[in-house]
């Protein structure tokens, strides 16, 4: 269980750099190893403020879930198809967007207005760019920003209210929920 610890570990090295994150756990979704990429994941690290560590099992029937683990994740400069669970074959990245906050379809020239005022954002610092997520009818225009630390992504997805967002860290793709979703699902222990 490789995954596990890798997830674990990057959840430990999140705290240990960002110990002002005000975020009351983090969770990290990746297929469950001996079934592959299939309709069980598992919620591998749930990591809360006294650095407890835990093991679930997530079902896909959440609809707010299902549309992430789904999805198709593409970015035409790297010219590669991602998948949650699936390889970052070396890539450092993360893939987000200011789209439909919340999961909550919004006109096209709203998003537009949001994804805009997201990227002028991101070029203080990074050049990100152009990706698309999605599956069937539900598309996103989404950006995709090499070298970002997964603390800084996190702030970024929650400045634009998204339920989570895709994490690469050079080995594995990881599905990064956000605390406001996932304090409706799982509660800490303790």
């Amino acid at each position: 269980m490789a995954g596990a610890t890798d997830a674990c570990g990057l959840v430990q090295g999140i705290r240990t750099r960002n110990q002002q994150m005000s975020s009351r756990f983090w969770s990290i979704i990746s297929s469950t190893p001996e079934i592959g990429c299939g309709d069980k994941f598992t919620l591998w690290c749930d990591a809360t403020p006294w650095g407890t560590l835990r093991h679930h099992r997530l079902s896909t029937d959440q609809s707010w879930s299902k549309n992430y683990i789904e999805s198709t994740y593409l970015c035409p400069g790297i010219r590669q198809r991602f998948f949650i669970g699936g390889l970052a074959h070396g890539h450092r990245a993360a893939i987000l967007t200011a789209w439909n906050p919340r999961s909550k379809r919004l006109p096209s020239w709203i998003n537009q207005k949001r994804q805009r005022r997201s990227v002028a954002r991101l070029h203080r610092h990074r050049f990100p760019w152009r990706a698309w997520c999605g599956r069937g009818d539900w598309w996103e225009e989404s950006l995709w920003i090499p070298g970002i630390s997964l603390a800084e992504a996190y702030r970024h997805a929650r400045q634009w209210q998204q339920n989570a967002f895709i994490y690469l860290d050079g080995h594995r793709v990881w599905l990064i929920y956000c605390e406001a979703v996932l304090g409706s699902v799982w509660k800490p222990h303790g």
